[in-house]
């Protein structure tokens, strides 16, 4: 193929060749330069070849493609992406997508797809598909060269026998001393054809058309064609102005595109109302988070986001109440606010500091896109979120979590599974010899399996009524076991995976042992598992409190320094109610109470609730002119946050009223104590809560 179509570019897949092999096959063949891209394992494997035709630069490659500029002659730079699909079909939404982020080309079988530029730099390019010899793939070979121009084949007219110019031409063509027999003379002869063509006798028959026009006639015609040429540049001039594009290179007079762009430029640059320098509107920001469905303006369309604060930088509850819909006003109340009149910035909500990232937009898109794609979803998908975590906390040995992880995805090697990769031709089930061995017939629909679900403790009934796949059969038992009390629900779910992992074993030992499977033995085996297992627990279990026996106990509350105060604070948060209530206690170092304060609050998480109640700390310390003062906390992640002043976005105005407060006390500092040492404000905030 080489020696007969002599190309410049190779590129070869499914090489199975290292790099110096793949030199060495390139001396053979003449070509100077080679890029490879090395196999993994026995599988895959990339070659690029070239010779010094061509100048070309690899810029990008993986597996699956190398990307790379070609210079070729007098012609443009372009670039090329030599492809290879992924043989996993799952993969190559992942090979798409990176090829997409580089700008180029498309992931196709046994093709070359070219863009519109690339076909009119080269727009004499041919592509061939060669025979298949010896391969599964058919080798094409893509000539970009512009034709060879073919010479026009001379045809004598016979009505140039009345023309006196053709007798004089082959008159003297014929009387020339020329090779050959005189017969063939003249047509063998060049220079004849060449006059018969240059002396305008070809082109006879179109001048009886020219002199039927005079010349007042053709400048006519000529003003008309010049008119017309004058109406396109105006329209273009038109259309150019509002579409905003040079559409001149399209040649094309069809308006109909640019009619779309103006529609589309008109929406864009249309403006519905003014924004004044100070506020915010209510209804023009996106500054309720978790909340991005459409709102009804009512009566209060134009309102800024202040007007909605009391005078102390509190939610005015009875206009937010009769303003919004409960929900969201449930929300706008679970939001903290800053006590200090600051500007407002824009957070980006993915991250805990609020700053937006490539790493976070990427993820998030990418999370959105396997949200909506439901046949790709990844191990991480929402939509098996519960599952991932039922499975891993499941109280069984971690073998069997393994397998129901790996069941889930569908990829135990069940026969179907393995016909699909080619490794089997039956895909019988080898119990029942009746269906076909998927998963779902294996663990839950075969006769034989369902005798044993039947006798099983599990309290399951798979059917093919309620059995899609065995991810989803999972994910609806671990959300009927969660609605069962905690020792109860954790019982049942581990005895449905450890009841999957001996019918798979059963099923193991009739193929590969030949140990026809029996009920009452399988049944058996997996209540043997589970009460080994629970036995083995709580052997565990009880070392572990043997060894902390002799451990001293912690430090129940540790006393401020002398003239030093210590307020303990403390918050409960209902998750339920988004409510909760704060607490703070004075003490001195004799551990005399001296004052303190409560409060119930709204916030929408316990860390946001614990910085209010630091907040309120704060705020009685400089309200009874504290001098030195120690704030503690049970929360060691505020604490964290305010001696490294690390940025939590949904705290952020809590922590700067915090961090401003701190600045105008003499002595301030904040410490950590665990939960054991802040009971009192704990107890006082419970009843505070309760109240």
């Amino acid at each position: 193929m080489c020696k007969k179509h002599k190309p410049a570019i190779i590129y070869l897949m499914e090489t199975r060749c290292k790099e110096k092999n793949v030199k060495k096959y390139a001396r053979k063949l003449q070509f100077r330069n080679s890029f490879c891209v090395e196999p993994r394992g026995l599988s895959g494997g990339l070659c690029l070849l070239w010779n010094e035709k061509v100048s070309i630069s690899v810029y990008s490659w993986c597996q699956n493609y190398i990307i790379a500029d070609i210079k070729s002659n007098n012609n443009p730079n372009w670039k090329c992406c030599f492809t290879y699909g992924n043989p996993i079909f799952k993969q190559r939404r992942r090979t798409w997508q990176a090829i997409i982020e580089s700008k180029d080309m498309m992931d196709e079988p046994s093709c070359f797809i070219v863009n519109w530029k690339w076909r009119q730099i080269f727009n004499h390019a041919k592509l061939i598909a060669l025979p298949v010899i010896s391969s599964d793939h058919c080798p094409l070979l893509l000539n970009i060269e512009p034709n060879q121009k073919v010479p026009r084949q001379f045809r004598y007219e016979a009505y140039w026998d009345d023309k006196e110019e053709c007798k004089e031409v082959i008159r003297k063509g014929w009387t020339s001393k020329a090779q050959g027999e005189n017969g063939t003379n003249l047509w063998k002869e060049p220079a004849t054809a060449s006059k018969i063509s240059k002396s305008g006798i070809g082109g006879a028959s179109k001048e009886p058309m020219r002199r039927l026009l005079d010349g007042k006639q053709q400048q006519e015609i000529e003003n008309a064609k010049q008119r017309i040429r004058e109406l396109w540049g105006q329209e273009e001039k038109y259309w150019a102005q509002r579409a905003r594009v040079k559409w001149l290179k399209w040649g094309d007079r069809n308006t109909a595109f640019f009619h779309a762009s103006t529609i589309q430029r008109r929406d864009r640059n249309r403006i519905d109302r003014l924004r004044d320098a100070k506020g915010r509107w209510v209804w023009g920001d996106n500054w309720i988070h978790g909340f991005n469905e459409p709102l009804n303006r009512g009566s209060i369309d134009n309102q800024r986001v202040e007007e909605l604060l009391t005078s102390s930088r509190d939610w005015d509850r009875a206009k937010i109440q009769r303003s919004f819909p409960p929900v969201v006003a449930e929300k706008i109340v679970q939001t903290p606010v800053s006590r200090i009149s600051k500007e407002d910035r824009l957070l980006w909500p993915f991250r805990k500091d609020g700053e937006f990232t490539t790493k976070t937009g990427y993820y998030v898109a990418k999370k959105g896109e396997n949200e909506r794609n439901h046949n790709n979803r990844p191990s991480s998908s929402a939509v098996f979120e519960e599952l991932w975590g039922g499975i891993w906390n499941m109280k069984a040995p971690q073998k069997i979590k393994m397998f129901l992880w790996k069941a889930a995805h569908n990829i135990i090697l069940v026969r179907a599974n393995l016909k699909k990769k080619r490794l089997l031709t039956n895909s019988v089930c080898p119990i029942c010899l009746q269906e076909e061995e998927t998963e779902e017939h294996t663990l839950l629909l075969c006769e034989w399996t369902r005798a044993v679900w039947f006798g099983s403790q599990s309290q399951c009934t798979p059917t093919s009524k309620n059995v899609r796949s065995v991810g989803e059969w999972l994910q609806r038992m671990y959300m009927k076991c969660k609605e069962a009390s905690r020792p109860e629900a954790d019982q049942n779910w581990s005895r449905i995976g450890i009841t999957i992992w001996t019918i798979w074993k059963a099923r193991n030992n009739q193929v590969y042992n030949n140990i026809e499977p029996n009920l009452e033995s399988t049944i058996n085996h997996a209540r043997i598992i589970e009460k080994e297992y629970n036995s083995l627990i709580k052997e565990n279990n009880s070392k572990v409190r043997e060894n902390n026996k002799g451990r001293p106990k912690p430090v129940i509350w540790r006393p401020p320094p002398y003239s030093w105060l210590k307020i303990n604070s403390d918050a409960l948060f209902s998750s339920g109610t988004k409510s909760g209530a704060t607490a703070s206690v004075i003490k001195d170092h004799t551990e005399k109470i001296l004052g303190g304060s409560a409060s119930v609050i709204q916030a929408n998480s316990s860390l946001s609730a614990e910085a209010q109640a630091v907040r309120e700390a704060v705020i009685l310390a400089e309200n009874l002119n504290i001098q030195n003062v120690i704030i503690e906390t049970d929360s060691l992640q505020l604490v964290q946050t305010l001696k490294t002043r690390i940025t939590i976005w949904d705290i952020d105005p809590i922590i700067q009223d915090i961090i401003d407060i701190q600045k105008r006390l003499p002595n301030c500092g904040f410490t950590w104590t665990p939960r054991e040492g802040n009971r009192l404000a704990h107890s006082i905030a419970a009843l505070k809560l309760k109240n």
